[in-house]
């Protein structure tokens, strides 16, 4: 996999601290750094229910498929929720 979300969440902090007026990405709406707040606290978000969740879950994907539903729940404005599947089995591998 060619993401690192830890990277992710400190560069995130990083953009957060510069308290953007308008930030502009790469896909979706111009929003205000409150896109920014909001990715990084769902990539925090999944980290820890993963953390949390995975030693009691049979296998990786029956995990997967169990916490998508309550991810997208806890964060129903999240605007790429097909990545959220993805996001759980980055954090969650054995």
């Amino acid at each position: 996999m060619d993401v690192d979300a830890a990277n992710w969440v400190g560069i995130l902090d990083d953009c957060i601290a510069l308290d953007p007026r308008i930030v502009v990405p790469g896909h979706g709406a111009i929003r205000d750094r409150g896109i920014l707040v909001d990715i990084r606290d769902c990539i925090t978000d999944i980290a820890a229910r993963v953390a949390e969740g995975l030693p009691n879950a049979k296998d990786d994907e029956e995990f997967a498929v169990r916490l998508m539903p309550e991810i997208t729940a806890v964060h129903p404005d999240w605007h790429a929720p097909e990545w959220i599947g993805s996001a759980i089995r980055y954090f969650a591998p054995r």
